[in-house]
């Protein structure tokens, strides 16, 4: 069976995003090449601290989150978290063997 990550994640994010996605965090894209994930935001306070503690888990420290609300003429906001993860992450994954290395062209 296929798993739908492995289909639809760039490899470089597919571990953070099963992970949000599994602890309730509702992922709505993501960029490998880019290292962001974009989250849905309800509750921003519990969702921080969700962020906070799969980020723990996965020992990425090399993080930061922008919350942006637009307001599109609705009766109510979107409110988005964009997760963007620095490129040491990326380099210490590729290190311990987790992702592949990149080879260039």
């Amino acid at each position: 069976m296929t798993d739908w990550y492995d289909e639809h994640i760039e490899p470089e994010v597919r571990e953070v995003v099963r992970a949000l996605r599994n602890n309730g965090i509702n992922t709505t894209g993501s960029c490998g090449h880019e290292m962001w994930i974009e989250c849905q935001t309800l509750d921003q306070n519990t969702e921080l601290k969700t962020i906070y503690n799969v980020m723990c888990e996965l020992e990425i420290d090399h993080y930061h989150v922008v919350i942006t609300a637009t307001h599109p003429g609705k009766l109510q906001w979107d409110k988005f978290m964009t997760i963007e993860i620095h490129k040491e992450w990326e380099e210490t994954m590729m290190a311990a063997g987790i992702l592949a290395k990149k080879e260039k062209p």
